[in-house]
This record gives C-alpha cells, sequence and structure tokens, in this order.
C-alpha cells in the first residue's frame, strides 16, 4: 500500500516519512474514541513542526498520509518553496 511505496521511496531518494496515525500514537491515542479536535490540532501542529524541521535542515520529506485534500496539498506545496 502507501505507506510501502513511502518507504521504499523514503530509501531512495534519502527522506524523512512523517505520518500523522504515528503521530496519534505517539501521543498515546491508539483510536478516536477518545479523539477531538484539540488533540487533532496538537497534532497538526506537531506535524507542521516536523516538517518545517527537516525542511530547515535540508531533508527530503513524504508525508505518508490519507485524506490528502487539496489544502493539505497546497499547504505542503507552499512549504517545499
Amino acid at each position: 500500500g502507501k505507506s510501502t511505496e513511502a518507504r521504499k521511496l523514503a530509501e531512495k531518494i534519502d527522506a524523512i516519512i512523517i505520518n500523522q496515525d504515528s503521530i496519534r500514537l505517539e501521543m498515546g491515542f491508539t483510536g478516536f474514541d477518545n479523539w477531538d479536535s484539540k488533540k487533532e490540532k496538537q497534532m497538526i501542529k506537531i506535524r507542521n513542526e516536523r516538517f518545517h524541521n527537516a525542511m530547515n535542515n535540508g531533508k527530503n520529506v513524504i508525508s505518508d498520509d490519507t485524506n490528502f485534500g487539496e489544502k493539505k496539498e497546497t499547504f505542503f506545496r507552499e512549504l517545499a518553496k
């Protein structure tokens, strides 16, 4: 699936993979039963900080994520400039 392809590409281009589900797990959440918009905003802040830090350090970054809509695509394209 997408994560397998992301790992293959990351190896090929020496990239860091950032995955929102992994960040949620790091935050201690394994499902959406106790998830809310405040926690989602915190997760997004962590994700964005990781992207900024990696790119500021000259790293290639892959977003391994589902629900990749136009708003998120625009955000990452602007970040990559």
